[in-house]
């Protein structure tokens, strides 16, 4: 969900190319976070652990299952994330 609003965004403020450029750049880090899924930092110890990586204006956050990458939000950087995600885990329990 958080892609297709990117998308979106992106698309109306800034056209259609550099909307799909923006886009390569988080599938160039997906697939460097399911080679390398310690690369993010801790972002929330305990169950789940919460990881982030920065990518461009945007910070993904994952978590770690096994060898198993689960993107959970992907949020940018100019939004309070620390709250967002707090209560994006209060409400996904």
């Amino acid at each position: 969900m958080d892609l297709e609003l990117i998308l979106s965004f992106s698309m109306a403020r800034f056209g259609r190319e550099v909307a799909l450029t923006y886009l390569d750049s988080f599938e160039e880090a997906f697939d460097l976070l399911a080679s390398f899924p310690e690369a993010g930092s801790v972002f929330r110890r305990g169950k789940p652990e919460i990881r982030s990586y920065p990518c461009r204006n945007h910070r993904i956050f994952y978590s770690i299952d096994a060898d198993v990458v689960w993107i959970v939000r992907i949020l940018h950087m100019a939004r309070n994330y620390d709250r967002v995600m707090r209560d994006w885990l209060k409400r996904s329990g």
